[in-house]
């Protein structure tokens, strides 16, 4: 499974893209929804603070781990350089990202019904099959 998050606008209030998930056998939208993370490094660039950046773009692998908090399973991506427990995750604003991706539908300033997007997204994502999620950004 293959997991696109493609971050379209960086802004001093945070980085926002769309997530699309693809069939794998005919390549055809099984679903999508917006993302909010934190700040590109280079607009945070004052910060000491390297977890309140968005991670790098590039590929990385997957995998679903158990959220106490949640009381569910979340999908975690790993091999990020010098970073662990970056979700995607539940939120509607920047300040309920601390360093990982969240998903809901766009609103006004921030996500909506981040909860309902986050359940969908569970249900599709599957345990059984390698995930690969490729982040890429669509500005300079």
């Amino acid at each position: 499974m293959k997991i696109f998050v493609l971050r379209h606008l960086a802004l001093t209030s945070g980085t926002y893209g769309t997530l699309f998930i693809h069939y794998a056998n005919d390549n055809s939208l099984m679903f999508t929804c917006a993302t909010l993370e934190p700040v590109t490094p280079q607009i945070f660039a004052n910060s000491n603070s390297f977890k309140a950046c968005c991670i790098t773009a590039g590929s990385y692998k997957g995998k679903l781990m158990f959220s106490p908090g949640l009381n569910c399973g979340v999908l975690v991506i790993t091999g990020v350089e010098g970073r662990s427990g970056i979700e995607f995750n539940v939120g509607n604003t920047i300040a309920d990202t601390l360093g990982s991706i969240l998903i809901g539908q766009s609103g006004r300033s921030g996500l909506i019904n981040s909860m309902l997007t986050f359940k969908l997204f569970n249900a599709i994502v599957d345990v059984e099959e390698p995930i690969e999620v490729i982040v890429t950004n669509l500005f300079e």
